[in-house]
């Protein structure tokens, strides 16, 4: 599991979603060549799309729910046994 989640999460069950954009490390123009400029999330409409190093996509919720693993899980569960 990810790191970031191990201790703190929240499930959800998305309906609804599209690709937004990527996440990654941004770059500018520099006299030398390209200098790193920031860590963030860049929309693929962004003119900075292109100077991005990505590592990770980024989707866009519309519609979703909360859902309580725990739950989810025990009601598996009790249908497994069933």
């Amino acid at each position: 599991m990810c790191p970031h989640l191990r201790n703190r999460y929240v499930a959800l069950r998305a309906s609804s979603y599209r690709l937004h954009g990527v996440h990654g490390i941004t770059y500018m123009p520099g006299p030398q060549g390209p200098k790193i400029y920031n860590a963030e999330t860049v929309a693929f409409g962004d003119w900075r799309i292109r100077w991005v190093e990505a590592c990770q996509l980024v989707m866009r919720l519309g519609e979703y729910t909360v859902i309580d693993l725990a739950a989810q899980v025990s009601d598996a569960a009790l249908k497994v046994v069933s």
